[in-house]
């Protein structure tokens, strides 16, 4: 497709034709990228934004994620607190009133991403997840992990 491109522009002026190249580079770039974790596609994306850059300049990082499915009556929660401290993390765990739970993990960047794209995405044995979404928070994690009331 990208030779393509460039022969079908070949009439077209020199400017356009930079352009068309700048965006098939960058097309190709992104694809290449869909593939890694949520950490760096987070870095990635909102690199620019001063809340995200100095959290992970400091050495820490903090997502707030919420995982949907069969997670509520499986013990999702204390697996979640067990993993999380032997992870080293701080934060916080609790179910959420519509059927889903909600976590705050705080600490090294490496750690966060282990806990939210290798283990949590697949939950303990008897959980079912089926969509996980994540975002930076700058909520207070507060020391260690630790299991919240319903919200």
């Amino acid at each position: 497709p990208f030779l393509f491109l460039e022969s079908s522009l070949s009439a077209a002026p020199l400017h356009e034709r930079r352009r068309h190249r700048r965006n098939a580079v960058a097309d190709a770039s992104v694809r290449q990228n869909r593939n890694i974790s949520l950490f760096h596609s987070l870095c990635y994306r909102l690199l620019f934004r001063s809340d995200v850059y100095n959290m992970v300049w400091r050495g820490f990082f903090q997502l707030r994620v919420v995982v949907k499915g069969r997670v509520q009556g499986v013990f999702f929660r204390d697996w979640t607190v067990q993993t999380a401290r032997e992870l080293g993390l701080n934060g916080w765990v609790r179910n959420r009133r519509d059927g889903s739970v909600e976590a705050l993990f705080s600490g090294d960047p490496t750690a966060v991403d282990e806990m939210v794209e290798r283990r949590c995405r697949v939950g303990p044995p008897a959980a079912v997840v089926t969509a996980l979404s994540c975002f930076p928070s700058e909520d207070d994690p507060g020391q260690g992990f630790q299991r919240k009331p319903t919200a």
